[in-house]
């Protein structure tokens, strides 16, 4: 019984963490900030949490070693917290209107990317090719980010050298960017 729920432990910890990550990267592809603040951030709210939940990790890894726990701890509760750092970043509490912004195009390029295929149990090959389209745009002061679009956008704005945006205040101070439409 106790090797059950410790399998059951680790399955939700993976779960946590993958889902973490991927949500938090998910709403960052649209935040104007460099990537080490909200991840820095989660990271130092982690570590802090460590000291009091050293002993819950323990019980839930079911592994002794506390250096071990710590680091279970640190990724899952950082990956946890990234999400949640981002997120709170979202509620539009400061915002109001956005601010409309002339945005320069450094780059506007695809990237080509493929499907895998299976072919067999355990075997999957290369499959057909699909794009993807990137606009890399800098504001005036200096900021500069990549942002996905769909072909339509691509085609239009790779022809010009400027592009309007709305840039958004977020509610820990992280601006929101995106296409206007």
């Amino acid at each position: 019984m106790g090797r059950n729920r410790t399998t059951t432990a680790w399955v939700l910890m993976l779960f946590a963490a993958m889902i973490g990550y991927g949500a938090a990267l998910v709403m960052f592809s649209s935040v104007l900030a460099p990537v080490w603040l909200p991840l820095g951030t989660a990271a130092v709210l982690a570590g802090a949490l460590m000291i009091w939940s050293v002993g819950m990790w323990r019980r839930f890894t079911g592994i002794r070693s506390a250096v071990a726990n710590i680091i279970i701890g640190m990724i899952v509760s950082t990956g946890v917290l990234f999400a949640g750092v981002t997120g709170v970043n979202f509620i539009k509490i400061r915002g109001g209107e956005p601010v409309t912004a002339e945005a320069t195009i450094v780059k506007a390029y695809r990237t080509k990317h493929y499907h895998s295929r299976r072919v067999r149990r355990n075997v999957y090959v290369k499959g057909s090719a699909y794009w993807q389209y990137h606009v890399r745009v800098q504001l005036a002061d200096g900021r500069e980010k990549t942002m996905g679009v769909p072909l339509s956008t691509y085609n239009k704005l790779s022809r010009r050298r400027s592009v309007e945006v709305e840039i958004r205040h977020g509610f820990l101070g992280m601006d929101i960017i995106s296409m206007k439409r």
